[in-house]
């Protein structure tokens, strides 16, 4: 498994991060999500399949490889929300953003 920057063990839960964040920092290929993700290469790339059938994320294939990067600034600032939520449940944080999110309802 990747190590973080400090040389550590990742935290729990990381390996289900990693390959959304890096989809939000632009494009990727599945062979490098899926060594980020510690994850099979088939498995990530049916995920990423089913993910660009619902229009979250795009493909641009470029000779035998494909780059996935998020469909949208739309779907991007989704996926940054989703991963904040999930990050502070992680970590048993308070909902920081809850608070605005509801007063806008």
């Amino acid at each position: 498994m990747p190590s973080t920057p400090t040389g550590t063990k990742p935290p729990t839960g990381w390996s289900r991060y990693c390959a959304p964040k890096q989809v939000l920092q632009g494009e990727s290929s599945v062979a490098c999500l899926a060594e980020l993700a510690g994850a099979a290469l088939a498995a990530v790339s049916q995920h990423l399949a089913k993910l660009r059938l619902a229009g979250l994320v795009k493909g641009r294939p470029e000779g035998t490889f494909v780059y996935y990067s998020a469909a949208d600034d739309h779907v991007k600032g989704l996926l940054d929300q989703a991963l904040f939520h999930a990050d502070h449940l992680d970590r048993d944080l308070p909902e920081a953003a809850s608070s605005s999110a509801t007063q806008q309802a």
